[in-house]
């Protein structure tokens, strides 16, 4: 429902973030297990539908543990027919706690859709319908998984016309939490086998009657057993036999009237062990049925077998997709059945079968595969032909050429008929056996194939198990018949379905990216930092960690280096000595000093640099030269010369000469001068000289 409205509500969880990985964008549909809404999977930008679980269920450990091992279970049914399970999870931080699953979002409608649109199927729909709905249970009863609550409901119909069965795993969860705490009978009734109603007790056989149920509806467009409360159709499943298709609608062929009486024999032994050993059956049927027999438009008989008093189906709670409806427990016999807060009525416990009773049939048809099961509800009178009529009188005795016509006619067609059944049975014609291929390397097993006759089409799965390129499973298994050039599907391991993160810091970019994309992972690039120790291109930190494991397809972020970091060289000539290294020691560069003599900048100062500008890297040198000042040169002693002579002397070195005269000077020579002969003073400084 689109904005997160129903029945005038708002959902609090549209617009959501669940786990920091999936937004919500609308409610599809709720139940009374859990809500469905449509999610955006922000880390692979795809589209999900996020299953979350009642906050009260969610509060239970009990429950909680067993959902999460029965979504790992239906993780791994392998089969294309099977709506995916991508991820489970709780996120505590969203109120009061949010227990979700992660499904593959389906786009289409349900086979409930399709019956309340069509009513009744044509034969040929109806097993183009079952056909993939078995295969997917085969999958699932091969990975140890029973559905239990196989109805049009849990069939999707994809938009390009592929068929998917929804909801497994958490049925079990459910049934199994409400039948032996509460005693709640949850599910659709109209679907319980026998098995399930008295003794809470389901294998692959409750999916089978299930789905026999479901065929019946598709044939007949209603259901076998109604009645005004639940309790009603739970006794009616136990006992009576469901009637055969075309006792409601004609043109429903004897062959499907066998499979649906098969299917739903109310002794689980007398069904089909599980869906593997019908998904042939069904091939078959569709293989041979005639034409004008899969096409024919059904005809409603008018005819109804008697049932219980009421016509409303009763359907209790919701599940997995729009119209499906949470898993079935078992129906305590002579206790109340809660059913939505509200009772139903009190259990009868369960007759013996009576031969009499409306609805039951007699076993006439054995099956091809010599199980015995009931399959034939038409009477051995009826399959006997009526006997010829007495010739009429007067007839002349046929000539003998006509005999002998018929007698050619006769070896005619008994060589056309031995030869059809040699090509069928022996011959080229002839099923084969589906050789065995599990745990045989894809293209081995598809060699093994051909040479048998086979054509074959691969489908991937991921399997934890199982070594990727493997073959997992069949379809047909090992050992079924199949007809030539019949093309048998390979599930092919993809690995497991979780990689371990490896250590990628230091590594080159290019080999992590090969890496991790090589575990089925997908490398996220950060943005790059600059690294004194990580040369450029090499990864300086990833999340998450090494060693963790993640779901393939999921990201792995890594940051890349830069490299050093370059620096800018700070301008600092002119500048006293200490502020000059500081400036340089906080651009994060190191100040090499030197000194030397400047006539023209003042001692102490910085007279030149090395490099003037640009920049460098961490730690990298700056050279500083720092004045001294002008250089320094001896001044001559000119003590007792006489004026002149010092004078010159003094001018020569390059010193300035003033004159003091003591009695005026009378004798010019020189007694004392300003600056001591042997020192050093400033070129162009002054020395006074005393002349007596």
């Amino acid at each position: 429902m689109a904005g997160g409205l129903a029945d005038g509500v708002a959902d609090p969880l549209v617009g959501a973030s669940v786990d920091g990985r999936y937004t919500v964008v609308s409610r599809i549909a709720r139940g009374g297990m859990a809500t469905v809404y449509r999610a955006t999977d922000t880390r692979l930008d795809r589209d999900v539908a996020l299953k979350v679980m009642h906050p009260h269920l969610a509060q239970d450990p009990d429950f909680v543990a067993r959902f999460h091992r029965e979504a790992v279970a239906a993780a791994r049914v392998s089969s294309p027919s099977v709506v995916g399970v991508f991820d489970q999870g709780r996120d505590d931080a969203l109120g009061h706690g949010v227990v979700y699953l992660v499904l593959e979002l389906v786009p289409g409608s349900t086979l409930r859709d399709l019956l309340a649109a069509e009513g009744p199927l044509r034969a040929g729909t109806a097993l183009a319908v079952l056909e993939p709905v078995l295969e997917a249970l085969a999958a699932a009863h091969r990975a140890g998984v029973v559905h239990r609550d196989v109805k049009p409901e849990n069939v999707l119909l994809t938009d390009d016309g592929r068929v998917k069965v929804a909801d497994f795993g958490l049925a079990r969860a459910a049934s199994t939490q409400t039948s032996t705490a509460t005693g709640v009978l949850m599910g659709t009734v109209a679907y319980l086998s026998p098995e399930l109603v008295l003794h809470g007790t389901a294998d692959a056989r409750t999916d089978v009657y299930a789905a026999g149920i479901t065929l019946f509806e598709m044939l007949t467009g209603t259901q076998p057993f109604t009645g005004e409360v639940p309790i009603q159709v739970a006794h009616q499943h136990v006992t009576r036999d469901v009637p055969a298709p075309s006792e409601l609608v004609d043109g429903v062929p004897a062959e499907l009237d066998d499979l649906v009486l098969w299917m739903t024999a109310r002794d689980p032994d007398e069904r089909p062990a599980d869906a593997r050993e019908l998904v042939h059956e069904v091939r078959a049927l569709r293989r041979d049925l005639p034409v004008t027999a899969a096409d024919a438009a059904p005809r409603p008989t008018g005819r109804a077998p008697e049932r219980g008093a009421g016509a409303a189906t009763p359907a209790l709670a919701t599940a997995a997709l729009p119209g499906h409806r949470e898993h079935v427990g078992p129906l305590p016999v002579g206790e109340p059945a809660a059913v939505e807060g509200g009772a139903v009525g009190a259990g009868t416990r369960a007759s013996g079968h009576d031969a009499s009773s409306p609805g039951t049939t007699s076993p006439t048809t054995a099956l091809p595969d010599g199980t015995g099961g009931r399959r034939g509800s038409r009477s051995a009178a009826a399959a006997v032909p009526a006997p010829a009529p007495a010739g009429a009188p007067g007839r002349r005795p046929r000539r003998r050429r006509r005999a002998l016509g018929a007698l050619l006619a006769l070896v005619l067609t008994a060589v056309l008929v031995g030869g059809a059944a040699w090509w069928v049975l022996l011959g080229p014609g002839a099923d084969v056996a589906a050789p065995p291929t599990a745990g045989l390397p894809a293209e081995v097993a598809q060699d093994v194939l051909a040479d048998a006759g086979l054509a074959s089409e691969v489908s991937e799965r991921f399997d934890d198990g199982v070594p990727a390129g493997t073959v997992i499973d069949s379809s047909p298994g090992a050992g079924q018949d199949v007809g030539p050039g019949e093309v048998v599907r390979l599930f092919v391991s993809r690995g497991s379905e979780f990689a371990a993160v490896p250590d990628l810091v230091g590594d080159d970019l290019g080999d992590a990216r090969r890496e991790v994309e090589g575990l089925g992972l997908v490398l996220e690039e950060g943005e790059p930092v600059y690294d004194e120790q990580v040369p450029e291109g090499d990864v300086v930190s990833q999340e998450p960690e090494d060693g963790e494991e993640l779901r393939r397809g999921e990201g792995v972020e890594v940051v890349a280096s830069r490299g050093r970091e370059p620096l800018d060289v700070p301008d600092v000539v002119g500048r006293p000595r200490g502020d000059a290294v500081d400036a340089v020691s906080e651009a994060g560069l190191e100040a090499v000093v030197t000194e030397e003599n400047s006539d023209e900048v003042p001692e102490g100062e910085v007279v030149r640099q090395s490099p003037e500008d640009g920049t460098l890297f961490a730690g990298d040198d700056v050279a500083l030269v720092v004045s001294l000042g002008p250089e320094l040169v001896p001044v001559p002693d000119v003590v007792g010369l006489q004026l002149e002579a010092a004078r010159t002397a003094l001018e020569d070195a390059g010193f300035v000469v003033e004159e003091e005269s003591v009695l005026g000077g009378f004798f010019g020579t020189v007694r004392d001068q300003s600056v001591d002969g042997g020192s050093e003073a400033e070129p162009g400084s002054t020395v006074t000289l005393t002349v007596v």
